[in-house]
């Protein structure tokens, strides 16, 4: 057995000559490369097989319908695919599995060998997402490095691989417990991440501003800073990601200004409780109305506080002495 045991590189194409093997539980490492080919004839006694846990892993999943013997199949959690007609009912797949011969987009990847490839000039795998340059992990890791508390060049994927996910030098999923932050405001480098999908940092006791950049993360699908004291105003980038699908601000007692409105009708969640946000025309607080007209004044659909002063123009605003002004 040598599941969770850091191991990686590629797996030797030579495993196909264990023909008495019974268990091959290789999950929860750090594998890459394409997948080596075998069949029945390779593993004939074979009763478990365990592949999970290797995002890096990729290319066609052996047919396993014909291992007799097998018993127990774990190949979630990679970036294998396989045919339709040699799907084992054995088998547990990932949830958002691929299918070899489908190119996520034909005009940069093709079908070489049953398998969808990327073209010349290109990097990744055609059945998940081509890239164009080679942008190193190093320049991903700031923010969450800023976080953690870690050198600026610490490669954040050898921290934890359940908490910070890659594929293919990128990082694309970053599930961060209160555990572990070192460091509590929220960075401004989360732009650094173009290929993030899932940004969840709830309950982190985190503060600070929500950086303008956050619009840069165009494939991100689910966001939440929900139950830390992140302050200031939401900002309008947020309508830039076209692909959220979940967000979740609540209790950010101190976050204020324009909900994004503009996908509203495309997410499956949409948690903004016990924050100080505003909906136009009216929910909560109207945007556009000012509690006090003679301090403040509506620019860019929010009411804000003139100079001089300060607080949420559609709330109230103080002088320089924190006083009340009617």
């Amino acid at each position: 057995m040598l599941n969770n045991n850091k191991l990686s590189g590629s797996i030797p194409q030579e495993i196909g000559n264990l023909w008495l093997l019974e268990k091959l539980e290789l999950g929860y490492n750090k594998l890459s490369g394409i997948i080596p080919s075998f069949s029945e004839k390779s593993f004939p006694k074979l009763i478990k097989l365990d592949l999970s846990y290797n995002y890096n892993l990729y290319g066609k999943i052996p047919s396993t319908k014909n291992i007799n013997s097998l018993s127990q199949c774990y190949l979630y959690s990679t970036s294998l695919c396989f045919e339709e007609k040699d799907k084992d009912e054995r088998c547990f797949y990932s949830s958002d599995y691929h299918y070899c011969t489908t190119c996520v987009d034909n005009t940069i990847s093709s079908v070489v060998d049953d398998i969808c490839q990327c073209k010349e000039g290109y990097h990744g795998v055609g059945y998940i997402k081509c890239y164009k340059n080679d942008d190193k992990i190093d320049e991903e890791c700031k923010f969450v490095n800023s976080l953690l508390g870690k050198e600026e060049s610490y490669d954040c994927y050898d921290y934890d691989e359940k908490k910070i996910k890659c594929s293919f030098n990128h990082i694309t999923d970053i599930f961060i417990s209160e555990s572990d932050i070192k460091n509590n405001k929220l960075p401004e480098s989360v732009g650094s991440m173009p290929y993030l999908e899932s940004l969840d940092l709830s309950s982190c006791n985190l503060n600070g501003a929500i950086p303008k950049d956050i619009g840069n993360l165009k494939e991100l699908q689910y966001f939440s800073l929900s139950n830390n004291k992140i302050s200031g105003t939401i900002p309008s980038s947020l309508e830039n990601l076209t692909k959220l699908i979940n967000i979740d601000m609540s209790n950010n007692t101190n976050l204020y200004g324009k909900f994004p409105t503009k996908h509203y009708d495309q997410f499956n969640v949409c948690n903004f409780f016990d924050t100080n946000k505003c909906i136009y025309p009216n929910e909560y607080y109207d945007c556009s109305k000012c509690a006090n007209p003679k301090i403040s004044s509506v620019i860019d659909d929010v009411c804000q506080c003139n100079t001089d002063y300060s607080g949420i123009g559609y709330i109230k605003c103080v002088n320089e002495n924190g006083k009340y002004i009617k």
